[in-house]
């Protein structure tokens, strides 16, 4: 789940504001009124094959090659694990991964209750001293955990699991000889019909109140930009219609404004929202 990416036009004489919602969103639906009308898209819910990924149609977009793309696509050996599938194996912490993926052996580390040794492959280190170094490398949100102590983390709000088999040096160094554990962290964020509904009928009728606007558009972004784990530059734009910048500024100091900004906050990330002035010049009427 993304943060949302909004950005504003403002069209002056018209003056208008322009607002980009950046497309840190998620996927967004074809058009607002499909959005209202179909009912949420559904998760990747179907029950993992043997390589632990789920088979539904939606895709589970993995990082295990420092860039975003769909796990199907990875031209290595990997298993991924989203949200839904790790409640449908009962994993709560590490160990619960033990026996969902081919060549992962988890077990309880000495020295501390939560120390794990993990192994893949039959590599592993099963010394908890601090001057042995781990032979699989254990990520939280790219944070490399440089001992096996501390290592045995509880899932209370994953995004998604990697593990990936086999040496990965090339892209994350020593002590990943028998591979790499990630955990993803869930973002903050809205789901996409969630946000399409939030912004339109919520916090559209809030920045329609605002005095002196002319006219207020939002567009959505379509679907199709979020295919193949591509991230559009925007989920969506805001424009506004002003007869003149002194109407614009006049706005901006409304008890409308100020509710409509105070709004913001709940679907879009802080510093997110770029703005935009331009002078309107009609070339097609």
């Amino acid at each position: 789940m993304r943060k949302i990416n909004l950005g504003r036009a403002i069209l002056l004489g018209s003056v208008a504001t322009f607002v980009a919602i950046p497309a840190h969103a998620q996927t967004a639906e074809e058009t607002t009124q499909q959005a209202a009308d179909r009912p949420p898209a559904p998760e990747a819910t179907a029950a993992a094959n043997d390589e632990g990924a789920d088979t539904a149609a939606e895709t589970i977009t993995v990082t295990a090659r420092r860039t975003s793309e769909n796990v199907q696509r990875v031209p290595s050996s990997i298993s991924a694990f989203n949200e839904r599938t790790l409640d449908r194996i009962q994993a709560t912490d590490t160990t619960g991964l033990q026996g969902a993926v081919p060549n992962l052996n988890i077990v309880q580390g000495r020295g501390s209750s939560n120390a794990t040794n993990v192994y893949i492959r039959g590599v592993g280190q099963p010394d908890a001293l601090q001057t042995f170094d781990p032979a699989v490398g254990v990520y939280v949100d790219d944070v490399y955990l440089s001992r096996i102590r501390g290592n045995q983390l509880d899932l209370l709000d994953p995004e998604r699991i990697e593990v990936l088999r086999g040496p990965q040096g090339t892209l994350y160094g020593k002590n990943t000889i028998g591979g790499a554990l990630k955990f993803v962290t869930r973002k903050p964020g809205l789901a996409v019909a969630e946000f399409q509904r939030y912004w339109r009928d919520i916090h559209g009728p809030l920045a329609a109140q605002i005095p002196m606007i002319r006219r207020y558009v939002q567009s959505h972004t379509r679907a199709s930009a979020y295919e193949r784990g591509r991230t559009p530059a925007y989920d969506g734009v805001a424009i506004t219609w002003f007869d003149d910048t002194q109407a614009m500024r006049a706005s901006a100091g409304t008890a409308q404004y100020a509710l409509v900004r105070a709004d913001e906050p709940h679907f879009i990330a802080p510093g997110a929202l770029p703005i935009i002035i331009t002078t309107e010049h009609v070339i097609l009427p």
